[in-house]
């Protein structure tokens, strides 16, 4: 919810503070910090560059909805190097559902077989992407405390380790 300009509206009738000035401050407030401090992990374009090169098809599944999907990969500079983008509206389902990992191969033209699925929320992305059928991965380096009973298929500790995963695959 924090992401949708409702956790303010909400924020403000709670404490009986609304007021549409007060709103719109809060929420252009908001969005240039949260553009301000947003940055890609290291080695990201280089990475995503170097699987593009090589063929590799790249999506993004999230449970946000597309158009925060798009807004974010826009600042950082990198919306030209994923081929689809599965946000919340396009299957009204959240991850671990098999709805959005579907969709992705689906406008991918791609087997789970022949996926990789790499995200930093067990629950949600190892869960998800196992229930495909699809290879996982964890990103360890953007997860909290996580659930230890559920195994991802490969780790990785830093972004441009996915390259020596997708080797290990093919």
């Amino acid at each position: 919810g924090i992401e949708s300009d409702d956790a303010l509206t909400k924020f403000l009738h709670f404490h009986e503070q609304y007021d549409e000035k007060i709103l719109a401050a809060g929420i252009n407030a908001y969005l240039k910090t949260k553009y301000t401090l947003l940055k890609s992990y290291p080695n990201v374009r280089l990475t995503l560059n170097k699987l593009k090169s090589k063929g590799y098809k790249l999506a993004i599944i999230t449970d946000a909805p597309r158009l925060k999907a798009y807004m974010r990969l826009d600042e950082m500079k990198i919306t030209d190097l994923f081929d689809v983008v599965v946000g919340y509206e396009d299957t009204n389902r959240h991850k671990p559902s098999k709805l959005p990992f579907r969709r992705a191969l689906k406008l991918l033209n791609v087997k789970p077989s022949q996926a990789l699925h790499v995200g930093d929320w067990k629950e949600r992305d190892i869960v998800g992407a196992k229930k495909m059928g699809m290879h996982s991965c964890f990103a360890r380096y953007g997860a909290e405390k996580q659930n230890k009973k559920i195994w991802a298929d490969y780790y990785i500790d830093k972004f441009e380790d996915i390259l020596k995963i997708v080797e290990l695959i093919n």
